[in-house]
């Protein structure tokens, strides 16, 4: 028989966090999308495109917000950033 309390957190959408690495929930994380001028908070979580995952914690979204090194990899930009 199947444990029903696996089976329903086996069905939550995990994600890595990309400030510390720590695997969350989607609803634990604040997702980004790439604007023009940058990465913007997707709070519903419906924009089109690549997004990124950070927790809520102000020192991942710091890290995340301030190294730009950090959106080429996770947004798939060029190098001349």
């Amino acid at each position: 028989m199947r444990n029903p309390a696996r089976s329903s957190r086996e069905k939550q959408m995990v994600r890595t966090c990309v400030g510390c690495g720590g695997k969350f929930t989607k609803s634990e994380l604040i997702r980004y999308v790439w604007c023009d001028s940058g990465p913007v908070p997707d709070p519903a979580q419906r924009a089109l495109g690549r997004g990124a995952y950070c927790c809520k914690q102000k020192k991942c979204s710091d890290r995340f917000l301030k190294k730009r090194k950090i959106w080429r990899r996770v947004f798939r930009l060029s190098s001349d950033l």
